[in-house]
């Protein structure tokens, strides 16, 4: 039987690996996510636009638990615009900001490369 091998490599801690993702993100937390946002769209007629903390705040649940995206508890919002807020920030890029900044998991991690 061959041992099994240490690895070398550094792991960095998320900040997220203490937050509750059932609970409002920590302002700490926050004042380093919304920077790397996009400015929301101008106001049109129609529905409000959804909270960006609350909108990321579902998204780290998906992403942290698992589960699908109609799954989403309605705490968090309607799953649909959930989904439309996260397909728009990762075609700007925010979730490789997300990355770079150390702020994602490596569960959030493995699932955003699996979308």
């Amino acid at each position: 039987m061959t041992p099994i091998r240490k690895s070398t490599a550094t792991i960095r801690k998320s900040i997220l690996t203490t937050v509750d993702t059932t609970t409002p993100l920590p302002d700490e937390l926050w004042q380093r996510i919304a920077p790397l946002l996009p400015a929301p769209p101008e106001k049109k007629a129609g529905r409000p636009h959804m909270n960006d903390r609350q909108a990321m705040l579902a998204i780290f649940y998906v992403l942290q638990t698992g589960c699908g995206w109609k799954a989403l508890p309605r705490q968090f919002g309607a799953a649909s615009t959930v989904n439309d807020r996260f397909k728009a920030w990762r075609d700007a890029g925010v979730f490789e900001k997300l990355e770079q900044a150390g702020l994602l998991t490596a569960t959030m991690l493995r699932r955003l490369r699996a979308e």
